[in-house]
C-alpha cells in the first residue's frame, strides 16, 4: 500500500504501515505477490483452500493458499438508474460532468480537491442526481465531506437558494 509523505490522515497512514508490514515481513500467514498475473485458480473444497497458477516477476508459479485477497478496484452498481438518461464516463463509471471536473484534479490528494459546486451534479435525466461515493464511480478520492457538500449543492439547485447553508445552526 502506497504511503503518502506527511499524510494528514493519520489513520490512513497507520493502516498503510500495518498492511505493508503484514505483506512484507516474510513470516506468518500472509504472502504478498505484487503485480502477479493469475492464469488460473482451482478450489480444493471446504477447508482445503485453493491452488493458484500464474506468474510474478516474469517467472511461472503455483501457490497453495487458504485464502485469496484480490485488490482489483471498485465499480459502482448502476442498476438503479440503468434505464434513465445518465451520461456516464466510460473510464470511471461516474456521471460524465463530475468525472470531467475530477479528472482535471487528478493526482491531487483527496483532502485538497475543491468542492465542485452544483452544476457538475446535473445529468441529462431531469431532476435526477447521483450523490455520494457512487457519483465518483471508480475514482477513489471520495470523502464523506464531499457527499455532504453534494447534498447541500443539490438542495441549492432544487430550492434555487444559492445562499442555503444546511449546516448552519439555528437559534
Amino acid at each position: 500500500m502506497r504511503r503518502l509523505f506527511n499524510d494528514p490522515l493519520k489513520e490512513r497512514d497507520r493502516l498503510a504501515v500495518r498492511a505493508n508490514t503484514l505483506a512484507t515481513r516474510g513470516e506468518g500467514n500472509v504472502e504478498f505477490h505484487g503485480q502477479a498475473l493469475i492464469e488460473a485458480f482451482e478450489f480444493g473444497g471446504p477447508d482445503k483452500g485453493f491452488r493458484v497458477s500464474g506468474s510474478a516477476g516474469g517467472k511461472s508459479h503455483t501457490w497453495d493458499v487458504d485464502r485469496i485477497i484480490a485488490n482489483v478496484g471498485y465499480s459502482p452498481d448502476t442498476s438503479l438508474y440503468r434505464e434513465l438518461q445518465i451520461h456516464e464516463c466510460f473510464t470511471t463509471l461516474g456521471p460524465m460532468n463530475l468525472a470531467t471536473v475530477l479528472e482535471k484534479q487528478a493526482g491531487h490528494d483527496c483532502l485538497t480537491i475543491a468542492s465542485q459546486g452544483p452544476e457538475p451534479l446535473r445529468n441529462p435525466e431531469p431532476n435526477f442526481f447521483i450523490l455520494g461515493s457512487k457519483s465518483y464511480g471508480r475514482n477513489s478520492h471520495f470523502l464523506l465531506r464531499k457527499g455532504f457538500e453534494q447534498v447541500r449543492d443539490v438542495f441549492r439547485l432544487i430550492t434555487g437558494r444559492m445562499d442555503l447553508d444546511l449546516y448552519k445552526k439555528k437559534g
